[in-house]
């Protein structure tokens, strides 16, 4: 299956070629179709090189700054 066909289906077990990702939304849809408990990866297999760029977002700069502001007021008012 491709990210996209496997978005409304569950599965027990697959090979994901995360290399192959071109966004982390592909990546999420992938990787969330397996049926496994939270402490468990039984029945997922990585394929190929995984780039952290495909796994990981950032915020845009304007939020992670709101966010940093928001932390220094939280230590600001303790």
């Amino acid at each position: 299956f491709t990210a996209h066909n496997s978005q409304s289906r569950s599965l027990n077990a697959a090979t994901i070629h995360l290399e192959s990702c071109v966004s982390i939304a592909a990546s999420y849809v992938m990787l969330s179709r397996i049926k496994c408990g939270a402490d468990e990866l039984n029945g997922l297999a990585i394929l190929g090189k995984v780039n952290a760029k495909n796994i990981q977002d950032h915020a845009p700069q304007e939020v992670r700054e709101e966010e940093k502001r928001l932390r220094q007021l939280d230590v600001g008012t303790l």
